[in-house]
């Protein structure tokens, strides 16, 4: 399925997260899907996902999630099981803090 200029299931790369919190380092691909006229946008560098009834209201809700999720990670570092652990690295390696 179409979704603007890009076909369901392709990579789109994430370049900015529309935050005063955090900005990104590099832009990071995306996976797109319209699912019955719902989207769906996945980051599989973070294995974060956001959805919405448009293209742009999943990519809102993806760069909250992300935003989300960062400080979440952040607030828990050390006590992080590997999995999680390997996401909050990408996560440094990828965001940084705005006014810090």
């Amino acid at each position: 399925m179409r979704i603007g200029s890009y076909t369901s299931g392709t990579m789109p790369a994430l370049i900015s997260l529309a935050s005063n919190k955090l900005r990104l380092k590099k832009g990071l691909p995306l996976q797109v899907w319209d699912t019955e006229g719902k989207y769906v946008l996945l980051c599989p560098y973070f294995d974060e996902y956001g959805h919405g009834n448009s293209y742009q209201e999943a990519l809102d809700d993806l760069c909250l999630s992300i935003e989300g999720y960062y400080f979440s990670l952040k607030k828990r570092q050390r006590k992080l099981g590997k999995y999680m652990a390997e996401i909050w690295k990408r996560m440094q390696e990828s965001l940084e803090e705005i006014g810090t």
